[in-house]
């Protein structure tokens, strides 16, 4: 089984005013995809001109060990559609994320015997490794948050 460590908790980015609603999800999901995350979406349910959820699971390999793993939700509330050559809304939008790092992401570690040479190896061995993991990840997270807020304009 694999060791999930919650590196980035629960935060989040909220915007209210106009905003132009495929194009920033496009934006956003662009954004991963070009930094190397495979985009899973989760959960999309949105009522037409009203409230829009939209949960998302992203995925970089980082080597054979260590998986990044980016959850997003985006929640679209929309007080009234504008209508200009796009689908447009004036309500909120509120961008929820939160990161951790899968290690031992293929279980070749499984076993009782196995979990106590991989607990040795990540308090000992791999400890300059799961630095330079968490830093790449937050480095990564605190780029996509700079790019949510550079595109509402915050």
């Amino acid at each position: 089984m694999a060791f999930v460590e919650y590196a980035i908790k629960k935060a989040d980015v909220s915007y209210e005013g106009a905003i132009e609603v495929e194009e920033f999800i496009e934006h956003i999901k662009e954004w991963l995809e070009q930094h190397g995350y495979f985009v899973n979406e989760k959960t999309y349910l949105g009522l037409p001109g009203k409230k829009t959820d939209i949960k998302w699971e992203s995925v970089k390999k980082y080597d054979d060990y260590h998986r990044l793993i980016i959850k997003t939700k985006i929640t679209i509330n929309a007080k009234e559609e504008i209508k200009v050559k796009k689908r447009v809304i004036d309500g909120s939008v509120k961008f929820t994320y939160e990161a951790e790092i899968k290690r031992d992401q293929d279980d070749k570690w499984l076993g009782k015997k196995s979990f106590m040479w991989r607990a040795f190896f990540d308090k000992f061995i791999a400890v300059e490794k799961d630095k330079a993991v968490k830093k790449e990840l937050k480095k990564d997270v605190d780029d996509l948050v700079k790019e949510v807020k550079k595109y509402l304009n915050i």
